[in-house]
Parts: C-alpha cells; sequence; structure tokens
C-alpha cells in the first residue's frame, strides 16, 4: 500500500512541478480548480438551488450571502482564473493573476470546507464535503505557489531580457 500511495502522490505532484524552463507546463490541478469554481457558480445560478434549503450554508445566509453573490464570486473568480491559464505565456502578468485566483480558490474552499466541518460537528455525522472541499483547498494553495514561482520566474527573466 504505501508504493502505491507514494505513486498517486507522485503524480499529484508532478501536476504542480516545474517541468519546462522552471515555468510549470502542467496546469491540470488548475484548471480543475478554475472549472469547479465556475461550476459551483453555475450551481449557485440554477433555480430551485439556494443557500437557504441547504443547513450547511445556513451561516453564509445569516451573513447576508445569496445565491446571486455566490453564484458572482464563484463565476467572477473562475472565469478570471481561467482567461490567466489560458493566456498563460502570452502576457506577462498572467502568472500573478493565476496567483491570485488560486489563492481566491484557496480561501474559497477553505471556507467551504469550513462550513462543512462545523455542520458535522453540530449534526455529529462525519461530511464528506469536509474532506472533498479541504482536499480542494490544499490543491489551490499548492497551485497559487506554483503561480507564485512562475511570477518569480517570470519577473527575473523579463529583468534579464526586457
Amino acid at each position: 500500500m504505501p508504493g502505491f500511495i507514494g505513486r498517486l502522490w507522485g503524480h499529484a505532484l508532478d501536476a504542480v512541478r516545474p517541468q519546462v524552463d522552471g515555468v510549470s507546463a502542467n496546469r491540470k490541478i488548475e484548471w480543475y480548480a478554475a472549472f469547479n469554481l465556475l461550476a459551483g457558480g453555475v450551481m449557485f445560478a440554477l433555480p430551485g438551488y439556494t443557500l437557504a434549503t441547504k443547513p450547511v450554508y445556513e451561516p453564509l445566509v445569516r451573513a447576508g450571502w445569496t445565491d446571486a453573490s455566490m453564484a458572482a464570486l464563484f463565476t467572477g473568480v473562475g472565469t478570471a482564473w481561467c482567461l490567466a491559464l489560458y493566456a498563460n505565456g502570452h502576457w506577462r502578468r498572467s502568472p500573478l493573476i493565476r496567483c491570485v485566483g488560486a489563492l481566491a480558490g484557496t480561501i474559497i474552499w477553505g471556507q467551504v470546507a469550513a462550513l462543512h466541518v462545523v455542520n458535522g460537528w453540530a449534526t455529529g455525522t462525519p461530511n464528506l464535503g469536509s474532506v472533498t472541499y479541504g482536499l480542494l483547498a490544499g490543491f489551490c494553495l499548492a497551485a497559487c505557489s506554483r503561480a507564485a514561482a512562475d511570477f518569480s520566474i517570470t519577473r527575473r527573466r523579463d529583468a534579464l531580457h526586457p
């Protein structure tokens, strides 16, 4: 089993490791996380999918969040992140936008995971969402680290070759 887990972990790390010329060429994790934000925005925009019907989101409702505001947040961050990924390598600021998108994804998914943890404690039952969204937040954090490294490399390269 440790061999299998080790190989699985290695594949996960390969998705965020630098691959070409010091800049990560493989952005599968970032695309996955960005599309998850877009999908979340679509779900919040669907009729009948309301925060009020999901007990886990009760703290958000009390804080004044609505389906429309959640849809706008998720869709806006996801779209900006996807555009930065698409523009990556063609526009000097794309690693910075990728980093901001990944950081926003880390915060968003981390908060959703925390809501599921609190809901699990309150109901006395484990909640799959806490693990799922926690892992997604972790991968967003890894993507943020990779994008920050790409931004640093790009800045050094631009300083040498303006």
